[in-house]
């Protein structure tokens, strides 16, 4: 499975959180590339505020860091409970606005 992200050409760094420019080099050359996504769990926590009607009508709303295979961590969904060290697999959704948001799951054996 993979996801589609800007990579640099100068560097070859992952672009995450997206931006114009390379975080690394400060190159502009970013290409919108598919990257593996897959990754450990590093961390999670549950959200129990949100200014947005849509979130709190959900929470609590577990959120987590993921790092993938390349290095990058990637803030993310989490649809259920894990412990850190968890194998995922990430997936894009589209948010209520229309904005693009991961979530991951248990990587499936």
């Amino acid at each position: 499975m993979t996801i589609k992200l800007p990579v640099c050409t100068s560097c070859g760094k992952t672009q995450y959180p997206v931006r114009e420019i390379c975080g690394e080099c400060l190159s502009e050359d970013l290409k919108w590339l598919d990257i593996r996504a897959e990754g450990e769990l590093l961390a999670s926590v549950p959200l129990y505020h949100s200014l947005e009607e849509f979130y709190q009508e959900r929470l609590p709303w577990t959120i987590g860091s993921v790092r993938l295979e390349d290095g990058t961590v990637m803030m993310v969904n989490l649809g259920e409970t894990m412990e850190p060290g968890t194998e995922v697999t990430l997936r894009a959704e589209e948010d209520h606005k229309g904005r693009t948001v991961y979530r991951a799951q248990k990587k499936e054996e």
